[in-house]
């Protein structure tokens, strides 16, 4: 289970300020797409949550390029690879997108990156870290 407490992170700031857009977080497991969401309110980011490729798609499809994507690997029955390669083709290499797995295997790493992740952490990430990693990317 993912414990979340954000009192004691620092303040965070307004992450939108001045940048408009939305993120996106795609995760099959609720409790962790729960626990995105929760960093994404308190650094003030619109999101929309996905439970699968297929769902995360649409999303893209109907509210248009993302500011950022935080996307497991496995999800159910499709792969957030097949996200990542739909994302870098609608989009191009300018999209930031983090892969988050439990999966530390540097073969899978390599070709994560290989097929256009901006970063990837393993799992379980710290809310401190995934603060820092958001913070990081989208200050640019």
């Amino acid at each position: 289970r993912i414990l979340v407490s954000l009192v004691d992170v620092e303040k965070p700031g307004d992450m939108t300020a001045g940048q408009g857009g939305w993120i996106l977080l795609v995760d099959d497991e609720p409790e962790v797409t729960v626990f995105y969401s929760r960093v994404a309110e308190a650094l003030n980011l619109t999101h929309y949550t996905a439970a699968s490729c297929e769902e995360a798609r649409k999303i893209v499809d109907e509210r248009g390029r993302p500011r950022l994507v935080i996307t497991d690997l496995q999800l159910g029955n499709s792969s957030g690879l097949d996200l990542l390669q739909h994302l870098r083709a609608s989009f191009g290499e300018k999209l930031p997108v983090i892969v988050v797995s439990g999966n530390s295997d540097e073969k899978l790493m390599e070709k994560t990156r290989a097929a256009g992740a901006t970063s990837y952490l393993t799992k379980p990430v710290g809310r401190r870290k995934l603060f820092a990693e958001i913070r990081e990317i989208l200050a640019g």
